[in-house]
C-alpha cells in the first residue's frame, strides 16, 4: 500500500499532490532537490528535459523512453538522466521513487499543499 512507502520523518515534508494521483514530497538543498514521489494511478509524463537526475524506485514499476530506447525499472533498480536528455516516462500505478534533481528550483512551478 503507497501510504505505507514513506515514514512520518517524509510525510511531514512540504507536499505537491499533482493530478492523476501522484504525491511528491519535498526536500531542498543549495544545489538540488530531493523528493519522494508515490504514483496511485497510471501516468504518462510527456517528452521533456531537465538537469541531471538520479532515482531508486522504490516500489512498483516506471519506463523511462529516450533516444537509446525505452528501459523498464522496478523495485530496487536506479536510473540516471544526464542534464538536458529529452525523455518521457510512464509511472504505473503504485510506483514510488526516491530521486534528487541537480536543480533546486526544480518544482517551484507548483502549488505546495504543506
Amino acid at each position: 500500500m503507497l501510504s505505507d512507502v514513506f515514514t512520518e520523518q517524509i510525510t511531514k515534508l512540504p507536499k505537491i499532490v499533482v493530478p492523476g494521483g501522484v504525491t511528491i514530497y519535498l526536500a531542498k538543498a543549495e544545489t538540488q532537490v530531493v523528493y519522494f514521489l508515490t504514483a496511485a494511478e497510471d501516468l504518462d509524463y510527456p517528452v521533456h528535459a531537465h538537469a541531471a537526475q538520479f532515482a531508486v524506485v522504490l516500489e512498483g514499476c516506471i519506463e523511462i523512453t529516450t533516444s537509446e530506447g525505452t528501459k523498464s525499472y522496478g523495485k530496487g533498480d536506479r536510473y540516471c538522466l544526464p542534464a538536458g536528455m529529452e525523455h518521457c516516462a510512464k509511472l504505473h500505478a503504485g510506483f514510488a521513487e526516491m530521486s534528487i534533481v541537480d536543480e533546486p528550483t526544480y518544482f517551484d512551478a507548483f502549488q505546495c499543499g504543506c
